[in-house]
């Protein structure tokens, strides 16, 4: 299993949301988890909201921005990021700094070894058929419209095909109720 240190990651923003700065930690658990874009001359400088593919989770961090800068807040945001063999459980602490800066240190809380998911994998073909994922809790939305554990989604991937359904992020209506809670 690749060795995580001391499981903590951090980085930092500026009042317009620009990324000034990545731990040393944050490049390599990038690197190690196939994001070779994420590199310190790509990072530094970048919108941390641009990073963020669908609008309405931009918009929900936004919002959780402007509240912690308002009120110089810090609050606790659980999230997963896994991989393709991994179950990895984070705590997100966001704390607010000097001149409307925020810091972000994400810290490892457990890791599970897991089946392999190919809907985690970067690297295997996909099909036109696309899987929404909840970026926080990593639940699905299957075609009748409820969100079910990113377990369950596999099996409704056909191993057999070798080519798994593209998948694209956003936040799930439970997720979502949470993050306007710590917005209020």
């Amino acid at each position: 299993m690749t060795r995580y240190r001391d499981y903590k990651y951090e980085y930092r923003i500026d009042d317009k949301d620009a990324i000034t700065f990545v731990d040393q930690d944050w490049l390599q658990f990038a690197q190690e988890n196939e994001a070779p874009d994420l590199t310190l001359e790509k990072v530094i400088g970048s919108n941390l909201l641009g990073h963020i593919e669908d609008d309405a989770t931009r918009s929900l961090y936004k919002n959780l921005f402007d509240r912690i800068r308002t009120y110089g807040i810090s609050t606790l945001i659980p999230y997963r990021c896994d991989s393709p063999t991994l179950r990895r459980e984070f705590d997100l602490i966001i704390q607010p700094l000097e001149n409307w800066g925020i810091k972000f240190k994400s810290k490892i809380s457990s890791i599970t070894i897991s089946d392999y998911n190919p809907l985690l994998d970067i690297s295997v073909p996909r099909s036109k058929q696309v899987f929404e994922i909840c970026s926080c809790c990593k639940n699905v939305l299957f075609p009748d419209k409820t969100w079910k554990s990113l377990e369950r989604a596999l099996t409704r991937v056909n191993l057999s095909d070798l080519i798994v359904p593209e998948v694209t992020n956003s936040v799930c209506p439970k997720c979502t109720q949470l993050l306007q809670e710590w917005i209020k």
